[in-house]
C-alpha cells in the first residue's frame, strides 16, 4: 500500500540528508523507509 508524504516531510528528510544525518538516523527521526528517502534523494539529485 501506498503511503502519501507531504512535499514539507520531504523537504525536511533532504535538508537533514544534506546536513550529513546519515539516512538510517533520518529514516527513524521522521518515521520513513530507507529506501523512500532513497528514492527522495535520487529524484532530488537528478532535479533539483
Amino acid at each position: 500500500m501506498t503511503r502519501l508524504y507531504s512535499h514539507d516531510l520531504r523537504q525536511q528528510a533532504l535538508n537533514l540528508l544534506e546536513k550529513g544525518v546519515s539516512m538510517t538516523q533520518v529514516s527513524r527521526l521522521l518515521n520513513i523507509s530507507s529506501s523512500t528517502l532513497s528514492k527522495w534523494q535520487y529524484k532530488y539529485e537528478i532535479t533539483g
